[in-house]
């Protein structure tokens, strides 16, 4: 950000309230990801009883017609959503007609970004759209959580709330790769595209691993499952493993735009392999 900027930023946040302020300079329209300060700020007031309703004031930073601001906004939503309170998300899901509206968003700039943007952005806000259901659905958002609180939380759910999160973390993960990088090289991809793509891989390493414990545990279950849920865990599964080769190639996408080490997202608890062989031993138990 260059003095002008600054200066900008500077005199469009006097007079605001600090959780005001702190959104502002978060989704400030520089091409830099939002300050660890103002991120810390607001997952912190995120986890707070407060009236204001922060989820609303960061979406409402969206109504623009420029990619950049849009898309950094998203990313902040993102982020908070992954670390900050429960009652954030449940404002993303109270707000979801903004995110609904950013499915059509379109930025005219004639420039090398706005195009390839503005198709992520489609898919982006989609995806957090459907993220926010999901926890409004089962109150949980799994992707907060690394492997091994994972497994304690599965191990303490019922069967049956673990068949509906099953399905739904399935489809969740779908959406993942339904938003494409449209991003040839290092060249085209921005360093906030950068940022969003890290965040979405974070939820994709943890959706997988909670969807693969949950399979180990619907295996062991899966004699004391009705003959409907038993059929729809089956589906579910077929649908899980029908997602390998976009996993594939979108890892490959990512490998190749050399953004960060790929390890991140390699080192998955089960293989894919594993994975067919429980599918057809769920097919076989059905029979």
């Amino acid at each position: 950000m260059d003095f002008l900027d600054k200066i900008t930023r500077q005199i469009s946040t006097i007079n605001l309230e600090p959780i005001e302020e702190a959104v502002v300079k978060a989704c400030y329209h520089d091409d830099d990801i939002p300050k660890y300060k103002h991120m810390e700020f607001l997952i912190k007031a995120s986890n707070q009883n407060i009236t204001k309703n922060i989820g609303r004031l960061i979406l409402l930073q969206t109504n623009n017609d420029k990619w950049l601001p849009v898309l950094k906004s998203l990313c902040v939503v993102h982020k908070i959503m992954c670390v900050g309170g429960d009652i954030f998300i449940k404002q993303i899901y109270n707000e979801s007609q903004i995110l609904t509206n950013l499915t059509l968003f379109l930025d005219t700039t004639i420039g090398p970004y706005a195009g390839v943007h503005s198709q992520f952005i489609r898919k982006y806000a989609e995806y957090l759209k459907y993220k926010a259901r999901v926890y409004y659905l089962i109150e949980l958002s799994i992707e907060k959580y690394k492997q091994q609180s994972i497994i304690k939380i599965i191990d303490n759910r019922e069967i049956y709330f673990i068949m509906k999160a099953y399905k739904l973390w399935i489809e969740q993960y779908k959406k993942i790769f339904d938003c494409e990088l449209p991003f040839a090289d290092t060249e085209t991809l921005h360093p906030i595209s950068a940022y969003a793509i890290k965040l979405l891989v974070q939820d994709c390493y943890r959706l997988y691993s909670a969807i693969n414990i949950s399979s180990m545990y619907l295996l062991e279950q899966f004699m004391n499952l009705d003959k409907q849920t038993g059929i729809s865990s089956v589906n579910a599964y077929k649908k899980f493993t029908s997602l390998d080769d976009k996993y594939q190639e979108w890892q490959e996408t990512i490998k190749n735009l050399n953004i960060f080490e790929i390890t991140s997202i390699e080192n998955t608890p089960i293989s894919l392999d594993t994975i067919r062989k429980l599918e057809n031993y769920f097919l076989l138990s059905n029979t």
